[in-house]
């Protein structure tokens, strides 16, 4: 493929095979976490079609994803041996899951790492956003964010029944899960049905349906493509009965500190109050003007969570949340 640049006058379009397409959107919403893979990409004229994606093997948690190098060195040697052409690997993909379609500092990490001439990159979530760029590395680095991704309709898409029972498959095969909320102590491996098994076999669809009616209508049109579609998960997944006493409050003296973030819509504030009350040596922090995740968005959390770290008998110095300060809506 030619070089890019404003001289050009052009960008190139993306499109993607419908078959490509249909297989991008089962695996993200088949995989409970982010997952992501790689892809070929052809010239399509003036410009540019996806015309596969594939998975492979990877460790993925609930903020980002990591290839198995081996895996990859595996594809491509299949690929030569093959005689396909492993120039055309010039797609990477990724799931955001649950979050939108902006590009993070580690998807812009691995951009860079990566270093594949004229990278075309989508990033999608749960909603069936789709985000995607074309990077270039020389002569000059140029980036096309926002481009439109275009389905072509040159053939048609694979059975959907039987083509989500073999994605399942190759998810369970390729994919380990793994939990990283607090990334300050080691990672917790889990099996890739057991956030499955563990939260919602104790909920049912409908009782999830009722308990996001009458809230505001940005939360409520959350439910359809965000939590309905764990449930269809759930059915397709391997899943062993759970144990009742998973959804019983957890007794233990192991010293705990529990932070809870103002905002957070996922798991708010007083459940860490519920959660800390069977605790009797835990610490509960509620930090203002913070959402999900508080030891990623706020310093004064990761370094209350440091000081546990080193003297998890003594409640942490929580003098900077006073300082902390709350979110400025007017912005």
């Amino acid at each position: 493929m030619e070089p890019l640049g404003p001289e050009q006058g052009k960008v190139p379009r993306v499109f993607i095979a419908p078959r490509a397409l249909q297989r991008l959107t089962l695996y993200i919403d088949l995989c409970p976490f982010e997952v992501g893979g790689l892809g070929t990409v052809e010239p399509f004229g003036e410009d540019l079609r996806v015309g596969d994606v594939f998975l492979i093997r990877q460790r993925a948690s609930d903020s980002d994803t990591e290839l198995d190098p081996q895996a990859v060195a595996e594809y491509l040697l299949r690929t030569v041996r093959e005689g396909k052409d492993p120039s055309s690997l010039r797609l990477w993909w990724h799931s955001h899951a649950e979050a939108d379609i902006t590009w993070s500092e580690t998807d812009e990490k691995t951009i860079e790492a990566l270093q594949i001439e004229q990278l075309v990159s989508i990033v999608g979530n749960k909603r069936h956003e789709f985000g995607c760029r074309l990077d270039q590395f020389s002569p000059k680095r140029l980036t096309f964010d926002r481009l439109p991704l275009i389905p072509t309709p040159d053939e048609k898409p694979d059975d959907e029944e039987s083509l989500r029972k073999r994605i399942m498959a190759e998810l369970r095969e390729k994919v380990t899960l793994i939990h990283r909320e607090f990334s300050l102590v080691p990672e917790l491996f889990l099996n890739p049905s057991s956030t499955l098994e563990i939260q919602i076999p104790f909920d049912q669809p409908e009782e999830a349906f009722r308990a996001a009616q009458g809230v505001q209508p940005e939360i409520a049109a959350f439910f359809p493509a965000s939590v309905q579609p764990l449930f269809a998960v759930c059915q397709e997944w391997s899943l062993t009965p759970p144990d009742p006493r998973e959804n019983q409050p957890v007794a233990s003296s192991i010293p705990a500190l529990v932070l809870g973030g103002e905002y957070d819509p996922i798991t708010p504030p007083d459940w860490g109050k519920m959660a800390a009350g069977s605790l009797p040596d835990a610490f509960f922090f509620e930090l203002p003007g913070n959402g999900h995740w508080v030891t990623r968005s706020s310093a004064c959390a990761r370094a209350m969570a440091l000081a546990f770290w080193e003297d998890p008998a003594s409640a942490p110095d929580s003098s900077c949340i006073q300082s902390a300060g709350g979110l400025d809506f007017t912005r």
